[in-house]
C-alpha cells in the first residue's frame, strides 16, 4: 500500500521521471541504507551493516544535504529505540564498526574534502534569507497537494510566481496525513499499544517532524527535491494508520462493514486524485511542450549544433549548460557566468565560431546576461537570434559575431 501511494504520488513521479536535483540516488541511497540497516539489526549479519554504511556513505555524493536524512532519521531512532540501541552498540561492537567502515569508504573522497567543504560553507553560504521561509512553506504545501510541478509547468520555472497559480488539481494527500498523525498520536495514548507498535509510530512522527524541520533549518533548500527529504516517512504514516483502523474494525460488530468500506472509499478517492493530477499536469506539458526554462526550445537550437565540433557555446545563464551536456555532442561546453559578475561583457572573445546563450529579462537569473545582452544590441557584428516556445514566447537568445 504504501509502495503504490508513493508511486502515484504527483510530486513523486514527477521528481523522479526527471530527476531533478539529482533525486533519484539520493532516493535510492536513502531507502537501501534503510533497507540494510533492518537486515543487519534482525540479523546481525557484518555484510548488512558494512552495505548500510555505504549506502549512506554513497548518499552524500548526491548532495550534502543529504545530511538532513541522515539526522533527522539517526534521532528519530535515538529517541524510540534508546535502550535497544544502546544493548545492540553494545553486544555488536563489531557490526557497528563495520558499518562506519562502510560510511567512509561509500563517501570516499567526500571524507577527505570534509573539513574544506565545511570551510567553504562557512565563508559562503548566508544565513537564511527572511523570505525563504515562506517559500519553503508554500513548496510543502503544494507538494502535499500533488500541485507542485502543475504550477511549476504552468509558469515555465519562475518559482516566484508558483504560489499565484490557482490550479484545476489537487490530492488530498495532506489532510489525509494529518489524520494519519491523529491517529498514531491517539493510538500511542492507549494503554494496550504494544511497546513495539508505540516505538515504531514514535519513529515514524519523529522522522517525518525532524526530517522536515532539517528541510526548514537549511539555508537555501527552497526547492521541492529539498523538501522531498522527508520521502517516504508521509506514505508509511498514512498506511500505517490505515492497517491500524482496519484491524481495529473488526472491533466494531455490526458496524464493521461499512467502517471498513469508508477506509477502502477514502483510500482508493486518494489514489484516484493522484492519478489525475498526474494526467492533467502531463496534458499541460503536451499540450504547451513546456514554458520558460522548461521549454523545449532548447531542443530546437541544440539539434543544429549537436554535431558542430568547431563551436564552443557559452552559457551566460543558469539553465543552459546541463541541457546542452545532454543535449549536444561534438560542441565545447563553458559555464563561466558565476565568476563574470560585473565584468566587462566586452572583453569577452568575438569569434564567429563562438555562440553565448542569455535569457531574456523575465528568465534571467545572472545579471551578467543582462548585461551582456545589452552590449551586443548595441554591437554591430553581433548576430542575435531569439529562440521562443511553442506558444511563441521568447525563452533566450543566441549570440553569435560576424567576421570583422
Amino acid at each position: 500500500m504504501g509502495g503504490l501511494l508513493l508511486a502515484l504520488d504527483p510530486s513523486f513521479f514527477f521528481l523522479g521521471l526527471l530527476d531533478w536535483g539529482s533525486f533519484v540516488p539520493s532516493f535510492v541511497c536513502r531507502c537501501a541504507g534503510f533497507f540494510f540497516v533492518l537486515l543487519a539489526w534482525r540479523e546481525k549479519k557484518i555484510r548488512y551493516a558494512f552495505l548500510a554504511g555505504a549506502a549512506f556513505g554513497l548518499g552524500f555524493f548526491n548532495k550534502v544535504d543529504f545530511v538532513v536524512v541522515l539526522g533527522g532519521a539517526t534521532a528519530a531512532v535515538v529517541c524510540a529505540y534508546a535502550r535497544p540501541i544502546q544493548h545492540f552498540v553494545r553486544t555488536n561492537t563489531k557490526l557497528v564498526a563495520l558499518g562506519a567502515l562502510g560510511f567512509l569508504i561509500g563517501a570516499g573522497p567526500m571524507t577527505v574534502m570534509c573539513f574544506q567543504m565545511l570551510k567553504f560553507t562557512v565563508a559562503n553560504n548566508a544565513p537564511m534569507n527572511p523570505g525563504e521561509f515562506s517559500e519553503k512553506l508554500h513548496a510543502l504545501m503544494a507538494i502535499y497537494d500533488g500541485t507542485y510541478f502543475y504550477r511549476l509547468m504552468e509558469v515555465g520555472g519562475l518559482f516566484g510566481k508558483m504560489a499565484s497559480v490557482v490550479p484545476p488539481i489537487w490530492t488530498p494527500l495532506g489532510d489525509v496525513l494529518i489524520i494519519a498523525i491523529a491517529v498514531l498520536v491517539w493510538e500511542m495514548t492507549q494503554p494496550q499499544t504494544e511497546g513495539d507498535a508505540r516505538r515504531v509510530r514514535f519513529f515514524l512522527l519523529a522522522a517525518l517532524g525532524l526530517t522536515t524541520l532539517g528541510v526548514f533549518l537549511l539555508p537555501r533548500a527552497v526547492r521541492i527535491y529539498h523538501a522531498v527529504l522527508a520521502m517516504p516517512f508521509a506514505h508509511l504514516i498514512i498506511v500505517i494508520a490505515v492497517v491500524s483502523l482496519w484491524r481495529k474494525c473488526s472491533e466494531a460488530g455490526n458496524k464493521k462493514t461499512f467502517a471498513r468500506g469508508a477506509i477502502i472509499f477514502i483510500f482508493t478517492a486518494l489514489l484516484a486524485t493522484q492519478v489525475s493530477a498526474i494526467a492533467k499536469t502531463e496534458h499541460l506539458i503536451f499540450r504547451t511542450h513546456g514554458r520558460g526554462w522548461w521549454s523545449d526550445a532548447q531542443d530546437q537550437f541544440a539539434a543544429t549544433v549537436k554535431n558542430r565540433a568547431d563551436l564552443t557555446l557559452v552559457s551566460l545563464d543558469w539553465g543552459f549548460h546541463e541541457s546542452l551536456l545532454f543535449l549536444t555532442d561534438k560542441p565545447m561546453l563553458v559555464e563561466p557566468f558565476w565568476h563574470l559578475t560585473g565584468a566587462d561583457p566586452a572583453r569577452l572573445p568575438q569569434g564567429t565560431n563562438v555562440i553565448y546563450l542569455v535569457h531574456p529579462p523575465e528568465y534571467s537569473l545572472s545579471p551578467f546576461g543582462a548585461a551582456y545582452l545589452d552590449f551586443a544590441q548595441k554591437n554591430p557584428r553581433a548576430k542575435i537570434t531569439d529562440w521562443r516556445d511553442r506558444e511563441g514566447k521568447i525563452v533566450f537568445y543566441t549570440v553569435q559575431f560576424t567576421a570583422p
